[in-house]
């Protein structure tokens, strides 16, 4: 491989930097592991997503992809959701995967803690930093009660 862990560790949080709190038509970003590049998902070209490509291009180089349309589908790259490994709501502590589940609609994530889910539609990292998806996507899927303390995080990213 052209670049390493720590090489596209480092590309991953340059790409965070650059998209910051999100960009219209921006999905998502990780390591996307059999390209050995960061892999920069959009729904739609939008303005301001054509000039954080252009900047990410500067700053990245071909350690970025930007995936639009067809190629932006999400795929398995690098394993299964496996219980107790940790996981990364947005920038605070680590909490831990509880297990594995299929929602209504399809919906793939895993159950966690509640209190690892309070803030609505979180980035949610994994055990490597790549983000996996969104915690508490809309509201709606945690609880940090007296009695009950569960949450779930959408797992819609490609790694």
């Amino acid at each position: 491989m052209a670049r390493g862990a720590g090489a596209l560790r480092e590309a991953r949080a340059t790409a965070s930097a650059l998209i910051g709190a999100g960009v219209p038509g921006v999905a998502g970003w990780g390591v996307e592991q059999r390209a050995n590049r960061v892999e920069v998902v959009r729904t739609v070209r939008t303005p301001q997503n054509e000039a954080l490509a252009a900047r990410l291009a500067a700053a990245l180089g071909d350690a970025v992809h930007v995936a639009d349309g067809a190629d932006a589908a999400p795929r398995q790259q690098a394993g299964d959701v496996v219980g107790g490994e940790k996981w990364v709501p947005g920038s605070e502590s680590p909490c831990s995967v509880g297990f594995s589940v299929t929602g209504a609609g399809g919906l793939k994530g895993f159950l966690t803690a509640g209190h690892c889910t309070n803030d609505v539609s979180q980035a949610a990292y994994g055990k490597d930093g790549a983000r996996v998806g969104t915690s508490h996507k809309g509201g709606g899927r945690s609880v940090n009660a007296r009695d009950v303390d569960m949450g779930v995080v959408g797992v819609d990213q490609a790694g």
